[in-house]
């Protein structure tokens, strides 16, 4: 804890040590408020459990507070004013902490700067309740119960406030009031019984005070009867315990509901749904006779609170309540829809979300005998007063609500058009009442990609549940997003789930993809085929050629290939082509005229023939078989003559080869996605010359 330019120190000694050794502990206690103001300590008490209770004065806008104060900020730093400060601090035998600490002051006044609300007293009773006096500059000092609830005309008020740390803020407030007249009033020092009375002591400026009758000193003096200007008077003011509270000092008790109409008191109740009537008793705890003249409830802005209705009962209005008398009013919770005032919490026991609503009970009353033998110098007495009495209400309002069993889903990589697995998100009604449920729907940059289906109905009873399944199915490469909005009645509505996912593809590239060769010459592409998105499954390539180039063939090595996750993987195109071939014609001779052009050996053999042909003839008896077997000897003959001559043959055919021209081929790369293929192509082309 730190110390301002004019800083509060709290220390702990131990009486039975000496020295050093008897200081506990010290410390400083503040913010780095302005020279003119600072910091400062006035008052301190201690509780049975030994934690110190401080009060004073701070100009710091960065005082110390705790999460619970019941009020975080310095309310007189825009009027250069300072506000009172009430802090709690803790010892443990080894360790110091701030158990609690809260500004308490308004905004002070732009008339009267460097000046603003001070603490001066401070008590605690058994209940860890704590009691601060002190005065005030500001009009807007907070007043709860208050039976002086404005400024009484004098530059400075006294005022008595009860703060119950253990609620929560809004609840702290037991009872504040203001307590003066037109004079400078001041409330020096307070202390309280074990019975939870209050007595607040402070000095009085030259005006009368609200008085009881029967008191030791009615009326404003100087104790010689006449006021010189000089001196001052002091007063002395019981307050009962926070569960009465009054109108000028005539008491008005809340006798039942544990001393306020709190959640206790009504059970949560649904919009348009009403509580049990929770019966109320007031009394009249003072020496004299009121009349009540209203019981309404109201807003915390002073308009009427059609959230509370209250039943008079027995307690006709207007009516006269004599010392002790009581009567009963019921107090009946039925919130409505659009309710002003409504804070939202959550019950810590149950964790069902709720709406606090928040309003008051206003009771006006007025002293049924006026006093005729007042004094004639300026004084406000009881029975004048007619500041109505406030009681806090406060019930739970039971809302729909709405819990997704998580805020993201994340789709794995997905190969382009094909449809994830479903994921399931909960939708549990978690409110005190049904859901109303609307629908679910997706919306985006990728909306389309991302399938929504539910089971959830109209009406989701309280506590339970439906599941509402989303699919992923892409259309891109690379990362997608989108958002689950489910509607329905609860505040929250739409909850919103992110969804993203990612789309895995592939590509083909050719490092170069034009080749030109003659007849007979290979054409080598090299391919690339690359992973998008973390794709990484195997792409089977093949490759298609047009019909008019033939005499070649496509290969590719591999066939298959898987590329690493937004890695790639490479193969080979070869195309290889035909050489066109030709066969040389033999030389074609003209004719032969037999038997010049016939070399010898075949005219002695045609000789040898003709001798055995004559000479057979003269056989008479073998002329038939002569005549057939020279024939036959003359066809032989002829034959291996080459016959009646002619010239060479001609040539033999040949191959053209693959034919000439440009073409294009089809590399098509494919792999399984659901019950088809994602395939992707690379056009290559061959020039042929």
């Amino acid at each position: 804890m730190s110390c301002s330019t004019a800083g509060v120190f709290v220390a702990k000694f131990d009486t039975t040590q000496s020295g050093n050794s008897s200081l506990i502990y010290s410390t400083c206690l503040g913010g780095t408020g302005p020279d003119v103001t600072g910091d400062d300590g006035s008052a301190i008490a201690v509780d049975a459990s030994g934690n110190a209770y401080v009060t004073g004065l701070t100009g710091s806008a960065n005082f110390p507070t705790t999460a619970n104060a019941f009020q975080s900020s310095n309310k007189g730093i825009a009027n250069q004013d300072a506000n009172a400060f009430v802090t709690v601090l803790g010892w443990d035998g080894s360790a110091l902490s701030l158990l609690y600490s809260t500004y308490l002051g308004g905004s002070g006044s732009a008339t009267y700067p460097i000046y603003g609300d001070w603490g001066l007293g401070i008590a605690v009773d058994a209940s860890a309740r704590i009691y601060v006096t002190g005065f005030t500059i500001s009009s807007d000092f907070p007043v709860m119960n208050a039976f002086q609830p404005t400024l009484g005309g004098g530059l400075q008020e006294a005022f008595m406030t009860e703060l119950d740390p253990s609620q929560p803020a809004a609840n702290q407030l037991v009872f504040s009031t203001y307590f003066g007249g037109s004079g400078n009033d001041s409330g020096d020092g307070v202390a309280v019984d074990s019975s939870g009375n209050a007595y607040f002591i402070g000095d009085a400026g030259p005006t009368s005070l609200l008085v009881t009758t029967g008191n030791f000193s009615q009326f404003y003096g100087n104790g010689e009867g006449t006021y010189t200007g000089g001196k001052r008077n002091y007063f002395v003011l019981q307050i009962s315990p926070s569960n009465t509270a009054q109108v000028g000092v005539s008491q008005i008790s809340i006798l039942s509901c544990a001393g306020s109409l709190t959640a206790n008191c009504f059970t949560d109740q649904a919009v348009g749904t009403s509580s049990s009537p929770v019966p109320v008793v007031l009394g009249n705890l003072t020496s004299q006779s009121l009349i009540v003249n209203s019981i309404q409830v109201e807003n915390s802005d002073g308009t009427p609170d059609t959230d509370f209705t209250v039943n008079p009962e027995q307690c006709a209005l207007p009516t006269t309540y004599s010392p002790g008398m009581q009567c009963t009013i019921q107090v009946t919770f039925t919130p409505q829809s659009g309710s002003s005032d409504l804070e939202m919490e959550i019950d810590p026991s149950r964790k069902t979300p709720k709406k606090t609503k928040i309003g008051k009970l206003v009771i006006s009353a007025v002293a049924a005998a006026f006093n005729e033998n007042a004094p004639s110098v300026p004084e406000r007495r009881l029975d004048q007063q007619t500041t109505p009495f406030t009681m806090p209400l406060q019930g739970n309002v039971l809302v729909p609500d709405a819990t997704l069993s998580a805020s993201t889903l994340s789709f794995s990589g997905q190969v382009l058009g094909t449809t994830s697995s479903s994921q399931s998100i909960t939708l549990t009604s978690s409110g005190g009442v049904n859901l109303g449920f609307t629908g679910a729907t997706i919306t985006g940059p990728n909306a389309a990609d991302f399938s929504e289906t539910n089971n959830c109905t109209a009406t989701i009873a309280s506590g339970a549940t439906c599941s509402i399944n989303i699919t992923f199915k892409p259309s891109i490469s690379g990362a997608e997003s989108a958002s689950l909005e489910v509607s329905d009645n609860a505040s929250s509505s739409p909850q919103t789930v992110s969804l993203s996912g990612t789309g895995e593809d592939f590509s083909i590239s050719a490092t170069s993809t034009s080749m030109t060769v003659t007849p007979g010459q290979p054409a080598t592409y090299s391919l690339t085929v690359s992973s998008l998105g973390g794709f990484s499954q195997a792409v089977a390539l093949t490759c298609a050629e047009p019909t008019t180039l033939t005499l070649s063939t496509c290969s590719i090595s591999p066939t298959s290939v898987t590329p690493a996750g937004n890695g790639s993987a490479s193969a080979t195109v070869t195309v290889t082509t035909t050489a066109g071939t030709s066969i040389v014609a033999r030389r074609r001779e003209p004719p032969r005229m037999w038997p010049v052009n016939y070399p010898v050996p075949a005219l002695v053999v045609w000789l040898l023939v003709l001798g055995i042909a004559l000479a057979v003839a003269t056989t008479r008896q073998r002329r038939p078989w002569v005549a057939l077997a020279l024939t036959i000897v003359m066809v032989i003959g002829w034959a291996a003559c080459g016959g009646g001559g002619g010239g060479g043959g001609g040539g033999g055919g040949g191959s053209p080869g693959t034919p000439a021209g440009t073409y294009t081929l089809t590399i098509n790369g494919s792999t399984p996605a659901g019950s088809s293929s994602l395939t992707h192509t690379q056009s290559l082309t061959l020039t042929v010359q």
